[in-house]
């Protein structure tokens, strides 16, 4: 127990931190290009926040294909992959 808690404290909560902050970033990046009015946010500012949530994007999904990667038995398994999955579905 002792060498989880250090491996947490040292390493985990940090790396779990940059990922859940960088996915905030790009959830608040893509709603602000996609629902402010263009009278509001003018056309250049628009394109870098979708660029912004493109890169965001493509980070994020590395993150999900090395989960993949490392157990993708587990992965198949996580009821919240496919919830995301049938929500798209749906869309």
């Amino acid at each position: 127990m002792a060498l989880i808690n250090f491996k947490w404290n040292t390493y985990g909560k940090y790396y779990y931190s940059i990922i859940w902050i960088s996915f905030m970033v790009l959830l608040g990046c893509f709603t602000t290009a996609a629902t402010i009015s263009q009278q509001y946010i003018d056309e250049d500012t628009r394109k870098q926040l979708f660029i912004a949530s493109i890169i965001l994007g493509f980070i994020h999904l590395s993150f999900e294909i090395r989960q993949i990667i490392y157990d993708p038995i587990k992965w198949i398994k996580d009821y919240w992959n496919y919830f995301g999955y049938k929500i798209f579905i749906i869309l």
